[in-house]
């Protein structure tokens, strides 16, 4: 079992690094994990099988959410694959399109290590609005949670770091995320420690977005559960 923090090999079935004295039972918690079961059956879903914008070959559906719903898809230009999310075509809110734009314009000012990159945007022909971004590989927060209950003290202060950190780089470009949650937190193990992704900036604030009218105070977007306070009000965020 090799440590997390320091790299040093130790004898399965120790608890404690002999080197450095970390907790080898975050290394055992994330290395084991079963494979995601994440992919969702839409065999009559249209997207399926479907290339957008003559780049993007729509695969296989991985989720949906308020907004819009992600799919695999492979980049036929380079030949890896990618997440795309598109807008749900029945959106009744007159500011959805708006919306999602303006959550490409301010992911892709994000260049963090833990944040997901944004790599494209656009409109089909027939009015589809897609976004494309890096394929994150891994578990969501909620479900490593669900699975196998609290995390360790070492985990939970490397995931935490890590989010901080991504929040921190959006908080310096002015970006307010407003739906931090567990699912949309990736977990994975990468080269033997823990790597944390924040995604869905979909309901993204952006402060210095004066001019837009998109989001006016007194209305309410987000996870209950999650919320502050003044989110909760329909107050004006910082």
């Amino acid at each position: 079992m090799v440590c997390l923090n320091c790299k040093t090999s130790n004898a399965d079935g120790v608890r404690f690094c002999s080197s450095c004295g970390a907790d080898l039972e975050v290394t055992r918690q994330f290395s084991a994990r079963p494979q995601p079961g994440t992919l969702i059956d839409a065999v009559t879903d249209p997207v399926l099988n479907r290339t957008i914008a003559g780049r993007y070959r729509i695969d296989s559906k991985l989720g949906a959410g308020g907004m819009g719903a992600v799919y695999r898809a492979a980049r036929l230009m380079i030949g890896d694959d990618v997440a795309v999310k598109i807008l749900h075509t029945e959106q009744s809110d007159p500011n959805a399109a708006a919306r999602f734009r303006r959550e490409a314009q301010a992911a892709a000012r994000l260049k963090h290590a833990n944040a997901v990159t944004i790599h494209d945007f656009g409109v089909t022909d027939d009015g589809l609005q897609y976004l494309v971004m890096e394929l994150v590989e891994g578990e969501s927060l909620r479900r490593i949670i669900k699975q196998r209950g609290p995390l360790t003290v070492s985990a939970t202060v490397e995931i935490l770091n890590q989010v901080c950190s991504a929040l921190d780089e959006a908080h310096r470009h002015n970006i307010i995320h407003r739906d931090i949650k567990p699912d949309n937190i990736i977990v994975n193990v990468v080269d033997d420690r823990l790597k944390a992704k924040v995604l869905d900036f979909g309901i993204a604030k952006l402060r210095d977005d004066m001019a837009s009218n998109l989001t006016q105070t007194g209305s309410i977007l987000g996870t209950p559960h999650y919320m502050s306070p003044e989110q909760c009000l329909g107050e004006e965020l910082d």
